[in-house]
């Protein structure tokens, strides 16, 4: 099974996501054997958008099943994340293709969501301000190595 990480960074309300042509989704990293899960997503965030972060807590762990492929099990680990410093309600990272958009939960319903399990999850933590440990399958029967 492969074991992936994800940090999901939450500030004034809203999370900040990856818009890939009206899509919405996070990064999910692969994991090594030479850092911790915290330390990853760490250096994600300051390597890719230059951003301090704390690692808060586990919220979702989702393993994805993808039948046909050569490695169809998959475990992904979101962290809520916070900024160490203020951030700017304009701030925005547009890397390589790569568009990133803060989101509330009013914005949630309006976009596709993957994996599609997270849009649930997101929508009632958004609402309550209150993120919770989830866990969550998402099952692909179309998926071909």
């Amino acid at each position: 099974m492969e074991i992936r990480v994800g940090g999901i960074l939450y500030h004034n309300h809203k999370i900040l996501m990856i818009d890939r042509d009206g899509t919405l989704t996070f990064s999910d990293l692969p994991t090594s054997e030479q850092e911790t899960l915290e330390a990853c997503i760490r250096k994600f965030f300051m390597e890719n958008l230059g951003i301090e972060v704390s690692v808060e807590k586990l919220i979702y762990m989702i393993q994805f099943v993808r039948k046909g492929e050569k490695k169809p099990y998959k475990l992904t680990y979101f962290f809520l994340v916070k900024p160490n410093s203020n951030i700017k309600e304009d701030f925005v990272v547009n890397l390589k293709k790569v568009n990133f958009k803060w989101v509330g939960a009013e914005d949630l319903e309006r976009f596709k969501v993957v994996p599609k399990v997270l849009k649930h999850f997101l929508s009632e933590d958004l609402k309550s301000d209150e993120f919770k440990m989830r866990i969550g399958v998402e099952i692909d029967n179309n998926s071909k190595s």
